[in-house]
């Protein structure tokens, strides 16, 4: 050691030090990032950017292998595709790992993909129902994920102002009535505590501060064309249609729109085609407001069986939205105070100033907690139901059961963990809250979704194993019992959606029972009921009527099977008397 320096040891082999900078940056003696395949500085002036002048001799053998290797692993990056191919299908993830039951599946734009390939004109293609609906009327539509779509189904076909049948529009319009809106203090009061004892709840997106605001500056100025006395009188629309929940709308009533509610459909209807006046502004002019505005003028429509209107509502607010987002300077916090306003139980205000429950509170975070539960099955399901019937069919479900296992098993821990104010009883007990009823709707929805690929498999291949026509048994049985627990004449929010719902379990019913299945006890009550609530609706929102043919056709169908059954066994007893 020379100096008191100690001698670095060398390296195994001698190396030297790569040239990494492009051309152009060793002309201009620049720091080159050596970015690929274009460095900073190049992309900066615009210059052609090149790495070829390199002399690769300058580099030793080990160098030289390592930069082949990554020429290697960039080649094969390169290859992949950004996105999922629609021609080229990915491995089962469900069926391979408990993935999907217990961690997260993927993205949100992935969940609501497979919630939209779950639905009930999806059901309608399965082939049991080919040949037995072949005789409907039915209109193709653009599918987001197959080609040649079709749906029997009239419900996006309907238009009510041009149409010859009884929809609510039209009778509201052909029955005038001596009603106005009202600026009086004492009636917008009543309409405005209705809507945040009814709606609201379930709606969390006003400040009722907010709300009084507007109020007070309707009772003083009057109906001024502004976003706010649009608010104030969606709401009162909203606050006239709504009702509580009456555990006894299951009974037999007469149909909707002759019933005691009509009254308060035309006086709803009267505030919303003044606040209809007053929307174009909600957009043109992306605002907090705009967006309340808008998403509760879709509620509206959803409320009066228009879900058609309801849907450009709900992409208009989303759109303005979204927009507002890109163009806030603000914090997104600031933003989204209005939303997260009454997220947890208002416990420290007044409980004849706030309307928002603790038990509101608590459905609503179950709610959540469910829905993710749902969105994981969903994913699930769309990667088992294939209507091709591949071979590998019964594989698929061997391997398909634990997942199925563990996220039945979440599901019940869900309804265990439910504070008592939501524990809702087994059907035939009637739900006696709205939050227990909704609470029901969903499980016994949720339990149906994870069961409904063995259901597929059991009516489509006969020798399925015993296993899987077991398991098929425990979804028609939660589709049954969906049925028998459906509300027929109670108004809301969810009325549109919970019609589909109910065709959807009946025909998964039915088609099983064509099929031959082993069905649930009492499975035909819940068909009964279901072809009554659709009767109970149908003069209010027509499309209903096409859900009556499709379930009048299965059921013939189903009858006319067992009459030849029935005839084949005569023919057996009489061919043994001989």
């Amino acid at each position: 050691m020379e100096g008191g320096r100690r001698k670095l040891p060398r390296s195994g082999y001698p190396r030297r030090r790569a040239i990494t900078a492009c051309s152009t940056c060793r002309e201009r003696k620049k720091k080159c990032d050596n970015t690929r395949p274009a460095c900073s500085f190049c992309q900066q002036i615009g210059a052609q950017c090149d790495y070829s002048s390199r002399d690769s001799s300058s580099y030793d053998a080990a160098s030289l292998t390592i930069l082949n290797q990554l020429s290697v692993i960039e080649s094969i990056v390169r290859r992949i595709p950004v996105g999922p191919s629609p021609e080229t299908p990915g491995p089962p993830a469900a069926p391979l790992s408990h993935q999907s039951a217990t961690g997260d599946t993927g993205s949100r734009s992935s969940d609501l993909d497979a919630n939209y390939r779950v639905g009930t004109d999806d059901v309608l293609e399965w082939p049991v129902f080919e040949e037995t609906l072949s005789s409907l009327p039915r209109h193709s539509y653009t599918h987001f994920y197959r080609a040649n779509a079709y749906t029997y189904l009239d419900d996006a076909f309907h238009l009510p102002e041009a149409s010859n049948s009884q929809s609510l529009q039209r009778i509201l319009a052909a029955k005038p009535v001596a009603l106005s809106i009202s600026t009086e203090r004492s009636d917008i009061e009543r309409l405005v505590s209705r809507f945040f004892q009814n709606v609201h709840v379930k709606n969390p997106i006003l400040d009722r501060r907010s709300v009084l605001k507007c109020c007070q500056e309707y009772y003083e100025h009057g109906a001024l064309f502004n976003l706010e006395t649009g608010l104030v009188l969606i709401i009162c629309a909203l606050g006239a249609v709504a009702t509580g929940f009456d555990p006894s709308s299951n009974g037999h009533q007469e149909p909707s729109v002759e019933s005691a509610n009509l009254e308060s459909l035309r006086l709803g209807r009267c505030y919303f085609a003044a606040a209809e006046k007053r929307l174009g502004v909600a957009l043109v002019q992306p605002s907090t407001l705009a967006v309340q505005c808008l998403c509760l003028a879709g509620i509206y429509q959803i409320y009066t069986t228009n879900p058609m209107s309801a849907l450009r509502l709900f992409h208009a607010a989303g759109s303005s939205l979204q927009l507002l987002i890109a163009t806030n300077t603000n914090p997104l916090t600031a933003l989204y105070n209005w939303a997260l306003v009454y997220v947890g139980p208002a416990s420290s205000q007044k409980a004849s100033g706030q309307i928002w429950t603790q038990i509101a509170g608590i459905f609503f975070l179950s709610e959540i907690a469910l829905r993710r539960l749902t969105d994981k099955v969903a994913e699930v399901v769309v990667s088992h139901i294939d209507c091709s019937l591949p071979s590998s069919q019964q594989i698929a479900m061997k391997e398909l059961v634990p997942v199925v296992a563990e996220l039945e098993r979440q599901v019940h821990t869900w309804r265990e963990n439910l504070p008592h104010q939501l524990q809702f009883p087994d059907v035939p007990q009637a739900a006696d809250t709205e939050w227990k009823h909704y609470s029901r709707s969903r499980y016994y929805r949720v339990l149906e979704l994870m069961f409904r690929p063995f259901i597929f498999t059991a009516i489509h291949v006969p020798e399925c194993e015993p296993a899987v026509r077991y398991l098929a048994g425990k979804g028609l049985d939660s589709a049954s019992k969906y049925l028998r627990h459906c509300a027929t004449a109670h108004r809301h929010q969810g009325l549109w959606l919970n019609l589909r719902n109910q065709l959807r379990e009946a025909c998964l019913l039915l088609g099983s029972a064509i099929a031959g299945l082993e069905m649930p006890p009492d499975w035909y009550t819940g068909i009964e009921r279901t072809l009554h609530s659709f009767q109970f609706w149908e003069k209010e929102y027509p499309p209903c009527q096409s859900y009556i043919r499709v379930i009048h056709m299965l059921i013939s169908h189903l009858d006319a099977r067992a009459e030849g059954g029935l005839a084949q066994l005569d023919n057996m007893h009489s061919g043994s008397e001989i």
